[in-house]
Protein backbone atom coordinates (compact mmCIF):
# COMPACT_ATOMS: atom_id res chain seq x y z
CA UNK A 1 0.00 0.00 0.00
CA UNK A 2 1.21 3.35 -1.16
CA UNK A 3 1.27 6.11 1.88
CA UNK A 4 -0.29 8.90 1.81
CA UNK A 5 1.58 11.92 1.52
CA UNK A 6 1.80 13.87 5.21
CA UNK A 7 2.85 17.16 3.45
CA UNK A 8 -0.42 17.13 2.07
CA UNK A 9 -2.61 19.40 4.60
CA UNK A 10 -5.72 17.19 4.66
CA UNK A 11 -3.73 14.23 5.57
CA UNK A 12 -1.45 16.43 8.11
CA UNK A 13 -4.00 17.29 10.01
CA UNK A 14 -6.27 14.16 9.92
CA UNK A 15 -2.79 12.19 11.12
CA UNK A 16 -2.35 14.24 13.69
CA UNK A 17 -6.23 15.80 15.21
CA UNK A 18 -7.21 12.11 17.12
CA UNK A 19 -7.41 11.55 20.26
CA UNK A 20 -4.67 8.47 20.02
CA UNK A 21 -2.55 10.91 18.14
CA UNK A 22 -2.30 13.04 21.40
CA UNK A 23 1.03 11.61 21.88
CA UNK A 24 2.73 12.36 17.75
CA UNK A 25 1.22 15.94 18.02
CA UNK A 26 3.23 16.56 21.64
CA UNK A 27 5.88 15.13 19.97
CA UNK A 28 6.41 17.21 17.17
CA UNK A 29 5.23 20.42 19.03
CA UNK A 30 8.19 19.60 22.06
CA UNK A 31 10.68 19.17 18.97
CA UNK A 32 9.83 22.70 17.54
CA UNK A 33 8.56 24.69 20.33
CA UNK A 34 11.60 23.32 22.95
CA UNK A 35 9.42 23.99 25.93
CA UNK A 36 10.99 24.87 29.59
CA UNK A 37 8.79 22.61 31.17
CA UNK A 38 7.53 19.43 29.45
CA UNK A 39 4.19 19.68 27.38
CA UNK A 40 1.67 16.86 29.13
CA UNK A 41 -1.57 17.87 26.82
CA UNK A 42 -2.49 19.43 23.87
CA UNK A 43 -6.10 19.66 23.23
CA UNK A 44 -7.20 20.36 19.35
CA UNK A 45 -9.98 22.59 18.94
CA UNK A 46 -10.67 22.65 15.63
CA UNK A 47 -10.47 18.62 14.67
CA UNK A 48 -12.74 18.71 11.89
CA UNK A 49 -12.26 18.81 8.38
CA UNK A 50 -14.98 21.05 6.27
CA UNK A 51 -15.39 18.16 3.62
CA UNK A 52 -17.88 20.65 1.46
CA UNK A 53 -14.77 23.27 0.84
CA UNK A 54 -12.05 20.66 1.39
CA UNK A 55 -11.36 21.91 -2.78
CA UNK A 56 -11.54 25.34 -2.39
CA UNK A 57 -8.55 27.65 -2.32
CA UNK A 58 -9.58 29.66 0.59
CA UNK A 59 -10.07 26.62 2.85
CA UNK A 60 -7.08 26.62 5.46
CA UNK A 61 -6.81 23.62 7.10
CA UNK A 62 -4.68 24.78 10.25
CA UNK A 63 -4.88 23.02 13.74
CA UNK A 64 -5.59 25.02 16.69
CA UNK A 65 -4.17 23.74 19.89
CA UNK A 66 -4.31 24.42 23.59
CA UNK A 67 -1.43 23.31 25.80
CA UNK A 68 -1.62 21.99 29.28
CA UNK A 69 -0.58 25.24 30.40
CA UNK A 70 -2.64 27.00 28.53
CA UNK A 71 -0.59 28.34 25.63
CA UNK A 72 -2.24 28.00 22.49
CA UNK A 73 -0.80 27.03 19.04
CA UNK A 74 -2.29 27.25 15.60
CA UNK A 75 -0.07 24.55 13.80
CA UNK A 76 0.23 24.54 9.60
CA UNK A 77 1.37 22.45 7.19
CA UNK A 78 2.48 24.41 3.95
CA UNK A 79 3.40 22.98 0.58
CA UNK A 80 4.10 26.41 -1.07
CA UNK A 81 5.55 29.54 -0.06
CA UNK A 82 3.76 32.84 -0.51
CA UNK A 83 5.51 36.65 0.19
CA UNK A 84 2.00 37.36 2.33
CA UNK A 85 2.69 33.99 4.39
CA UNK A 86 4.63 36.25 7.37
CA UNK A 87 1.52 38.80 7.27
CA UNK A 88 -1.13 35.45 7.75
CA UNK A 89 1.18 34.39 10.83
CA UNK A 90 0.49 37.60 12.46
CA UNK A 91 -3.44 37.61 11.52
CA UNK A 92 -3.08 33.73 13.10
CA UNK A 93 -1.41 34.81 16.07
CA UNK A 94 -3.50 37.99 16.93
CA UNK A 95 -6.90 35.93 16.37
CA UNK A 96 -5.85 33.81 18.99
CA UNK A 97 -4.73 36.74 21.98
CA UNK A 98 -7.63 39.17 21.22
CA UNK A 99 -10.47 35.71 21.47
CA UNK A 100 -8.63 34.77 25.09
CA UNK A 101 -10.61 37.49 26.84
CA UNK A 102 -14.17 38.45 26.96
CA UNK A 103 -15.39 41.49 28.82
CA UNK A 104 -14.61 42.15 32.55
CA UNK A 105 -11.55 39.50 32.47
CA UNK A 106 -7.79 41.23 33.14
CA UNK A 107 -5.17 41.35 30.61
CA UNK A 108 -2.83 39.17 32.93
CA UNK A 109 -4.58 36.08 32.41
CA UNK A 110 -3.73 35.92 28.61
CA UNK A 111 -1.34 33.19 27.87
CA UNK A 112 1.23 32.47 25.22
CA UNK A 113 0.71 32.20 21.56
CA UNK A 114 2.79 30.18 18.94
CA UNK A 115 2.44 30.42 15.61
CA UNK A 116 3.79 27.38 13.64
CA UNK A 117 4.44 26.77 9.85
CA UNK A 118 5.67 23.68 8.30
CA UNK A 119 6.78 24.69 4.90
CA UNK A 120 7.34 22.30 2.07
CA UNK A 121 9.58 25.04 0.67
CA UNK A 122 12.15 27.66 0.88
CA UNK A 123 11.04 30.79 2.62
CA UNK A 124 14.06 32.45 3.33
CA UNK A 125 16.62 31.67 0.46
CA UNK A 126 19.51 34.19 1.94
CA UNK A 127 20.01 33.26 5.40
CA UNK A 128 22.76 30.25 6.09
CA UNK A 129 22.81 27.18 4.73
CA UNK A 130 22.36 25.10 8.30
CA UNK A 131 19.23 27.50 9.21
CA UNK A 132 16.12 25.88 8.60
CA UNK A 133 14.16 26.94 11.69
CA UNK A 134 13.26 30.29 12.57
CA UNK A 135 11.80 32.19 15.15
CA UNK A 136 10.57 35.10 15.41
CA UNK A 137 8.98 36.93 19.25
CA UNK A 138 8.75 40.08 19.78
CA UNK A 139 11.78 42.00 21.98
CA UNK A 140 13.93 45.47 22.68
CA UNK A 141 16.17 46.49 19.89
CA UNK A 142 18.76 47.18 22.13
CA UNK A 143 18.36 43.80 24.44
CA UNK A 144 18.78 46.08 27.58
CA UNK A 145 14.47 45.07 28.34
CA UNK A 146 12.66 42.00 28.04
CA UNK A 147 8.87 41.43 28.45
CA UNK A 148 7.46 37.75 28.29
CA UNK A 149 7.54 36.21 25.28
CA UNK A 150 3.57 36.24 24.35
CA UNK A 151 3.55 35.81 20.83
CA UNK A 152 5.86 34.03 18.97
CA UNK A 153 6.01 32.37 15.12
CA UNK A 154 7.84 29.34 13.78
CA UNK A 155 8.65 28.83 10.23
CA UNK A 156 10.53 25.50 9.79
CA UNK A 157 11.60 24.70 5.80
CA UNK A 158 11.53 20.66 6.25
CA UNK A 159 13.66 20.25 2.63
CA UNK A 160 16.45 22.67 3.74
CA UNK A 161 16.49 20.93 7.78
CA UNK A 162 16.85 17.56 5.88
CA UNK A 163 19.72 18.34 3.04
CA UNK A 164 21.68 20.33 5.85
CA UNK A 165 22.51 17.42 7.51
CA UNK A 166 25.17 16.54 9.27
CA UNK A 167 25.90 20.90 9.38
CA UNK A 168 22.42 21.57 10.10
CA UNK A 169 22.37 18.62 13.45
CA UNK A 170 23.87 20.90 16.02
CA UNK A 171 23.20 19.44 19.52
CA UNK A 172 20.73 16.51 20.23
CA UNK A 173 17.94 18.58 20.64
CA UNK A 174 18.00 19.04 17.01
CA UNK A 175 17.48 15.56 16.00
CA UNK A 176 14.15 15.25 17.37
CA UNK A 177 12.75 17.90 14.70
CA UNK A 178 15.05 16.71 12.20
CA UNK A 179 13.61 13.34 12.14
CA UNK A 180 10.13 14.36 12.46
CA UNK A 181 11.09 15.78 8.91
CA UNK A 182 12.50 13.12 7.43
CA UNK A 183 9.45 11.12 8.02
CA UNK A 184 7.42 14.16 6.70
CA UNK A 185 9.13 14.33 3.54
CA UNK A 186 9.28 10.96 2.65
CA UNK A 187 7.66 8.65 4.98
CA UNK A 188 8.60 5.49 2.75
CA UNK A 189 12.48 6.43 2.11
CA UNK A 190 15.01 3.54 2.54
CA UNK A 191 16.08 3.28 6.53
CA UNK A 192 13.69 5.95 7.64
CA UNK A 193 12.22 2.79 10.26
CA UNK A 194 15.63 2.91 11.84
CA UNK A 195 15.12 6.75 12.86
CA UNK A 196 11.64 5.78 13.70
CA UNK A 197 12.16 2.80 16.13
CA UNK A 198 14.34 5.30 18.30
CA UNK A 199 11.14 7.73 18.72
CA UNK A 200 7.89 5.87 19.80
CA UNK A 201 5.70 9.08 19.28
CA UNK A 202 7.28 9.05 15.40
CA UNK A 203 6.36 5.33 15.66
CA UNK A 204 2.75 6.20 16.59
CA UNK A 205 2.48 8.76 13.74
CA UNK A 206 3.52 6.37 11.14
CA UNK A 207 1.10 3.69 11.85
CA UNK A 208 -1.89 6.42 12.07
CA UNK A 209 -0.38 7.25 8.42
CA UNK A 210 -1.24 3.72 7.54
CA UNK A 211 -4.50 3.68 9.14
CA UNK A 212 -5.07 6.91 6.61
CA UNK A 213 -3.77 6.03 3.53
CA UNK A 214 -6.14 2.22 3.82
CA UNK A 215 -9.28 4.43 4.46
CA UNK A 216 -10.76 5.42 1.11
CA UNK A 217 -12.71 7.78 2.17
CA UNK A 218 -9.40 10.08 3.49
CA UNK A 219 -7.82 8.73 0.12
CA UNK A 220 -10.31 10.73 -1.25
CA UNK A 221 -10.41 13.59 0.78
CA UNK A 222 -6.18 13.74 0.00
CA UNK A 223 -6.67 13.44 -3.25
CA UNK A 224 -9.37 15.94 -3.35
CA UNK A 225 -7.05 18.14 -1.57
CA UNK A 226 -4.61 17.85 -3.70
CA UNK A 227 -6.57 18.08 -7.56
CA UNK A 228 -7.80 22.14 -5.57
CA UNK A 229 -4.35 22.54 -5.05
CA UNK A 230 -3.18 21.49 -8.87
CA UNK A 231 -6.10 23.53 -9.88
CA UNK A 232 -5.23 26.49 -7.92
CA UNK A 233 -1.44 26.55 -9.05
CA UNK A 234 -2.55 26.04 -12.77
CA UNK A 235 -5.08 28.54 -12.41
CA UNK A 236 -2.60 31.13 -11.25
CA UNK A 237 0.41 29.97 -13.62
CA UNK A 238 -2.00 30.64 -16.41
CA UNK A 239 -3.47 33.84 -15.43
CA UNK A 240 0.43 35.11 -15.24
CA UNK A 241 1.27 33.65 -18.31
CA UNK A 242 -1.66 35.63 -20.19
CA UNK A 243 -0.85 38.31 -18.81
CA UNK A 244 2.66 38.41 -19.59
CA UNK A 245 1.85 37.45 -23.63
CA UNK A 246 -0.35 40.44 -23.59
CA UNK A 247 1.39 42.78 -22.29
CA UNK A 248 4.83 41.76 -24.46
CA UNK A 249 2.24 42.53 -27.70
CA UNK A 250 1.18 45.73 -26.00
CA UNK A 251 5.42 46.34 -25.91
CA UNK A 252 5.75 45.48 -29.61
CA UNK A 253 3.25 47.51 -30.51
CA UNK A 254 3.42 50.69 -28.78
CA UNK A 255 7.71 50.97 -28.63
CA UNK A 256 10.27 49.61 -26.00
CA UNK A 257 9.49 52.24 -23.28
CA UNK A 258 5.64 54.03 -23.21
CA UNK A 259 5.07 49.72 -24.30
CA UNK A 260 6.73 48.31 -21.16
CA UNK A 261 4.56 50.96 -18.76
CA UNK A 262 1.82 50.40 -20.87
CA UNK A 263 2.44 46.37 -20.82
CA UNK A 264 2.70 46.18 -16.73
CA UNK A 265 -0.49 48.69 -16.85
CA UNK A 266 -2.14 45.70 -19.11
CA UNK A 267 -0.57 42.74 -16.54
CA UNK A 268 -1.52 44.47 -13.58
CA UNK A 269 -4.97 44.65 -14.62
CA UNK A 270 -5.50 41.44 -15.72
CA UNK A 271 -4.52 40.51 -12.53
CA UNK A 272 -6.67 42.42 -10.63
CA UNK A 273 -9.46 41.30 -12.49
CA UNK A 274 -8.39 37.41 -12.98
CA UNK A 275 -10.60 35.61 -9.82
CA UNK A 276 -7.37 33.58 -9.31
CA UNK A 277 -5.18 36.29 -8.57
CA UNK A 278 -7.54 39.14 -7.30
CA UNK A 279 -7.42 38.83 -3.88
CA UNK A 280 -3.77 38.35 -4.04
CA UNK A 281 -2.00 40.87 -1.47
CA UNK A 282 -1.08 44.38 -2.93
CA UNK A 283 2.59 43.66 -2.50
CA UNK A 284 2.38 40.20 -4.38
CA UNK A 285 1.04 41.83 -7.15
CA UNK A 286 3.41 44.45 -7.14
CA UNK A 287 6.27 42.59 -7.47
CA UNK A 288 4.81 40.04 -10.25
CA UNK A 289 4.35 43.10 -12.64
CA UNK A 290 7.23 45.19 -11.47
CA UNK A 291 5.09 48.02 -10.40
CA UNK A 292 4.89 49.92 -6.67
CA UNK A 293 2.24 48.48 -4.06
CA UNK A 294 1.20 52.20 -4.46
CA UNK A 295 0.03 52.09 -8.21
CA UNK A 296 -1.65 48.59 -7.24
CA UNK A 297 -3.71 50.10 -4.13
CA UNK A 298 -4.52 52.91 -7.21
CA UNK A 299 -5.62 50.47 -9.57
CA UNK A 300 -7.05 48.15 -6.99
CA UNK A 301 -9.43 51.33 -5.79
CA UNK A 302 -10.34 52.42 -9.05
CA UNK A 303 -11.92 49.11 -10.31
CA UNK A 304 -13.09 48.07 -6.67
Amino acid sequence: MKLLDPKNDAVFKLMLVDDDAADALISLLSAILRPDSPITSAIVKNPYLPKKHIRDKDTILDILIELNDGRRIDLEMQMAWRSYIPERAYFYGSKLITTQLSRGQKYQTLKPVSVIFLLNAIGFPDAPNDQAHYIFSMKEHSNLAQIPAYFSMHFVEIPKLIGALPAGTKTPQDLPLVNWCKFLYNPSQPGLDEVIATMPALKKAKKKLEEISADEEKREIARMRERGRRDYESDLEDALVRGRAEGEAIGKAEGAEAGELAAKSKFLLGLLTNPVTANLPSNEIAKLCGVSVAEVEKVRTREG
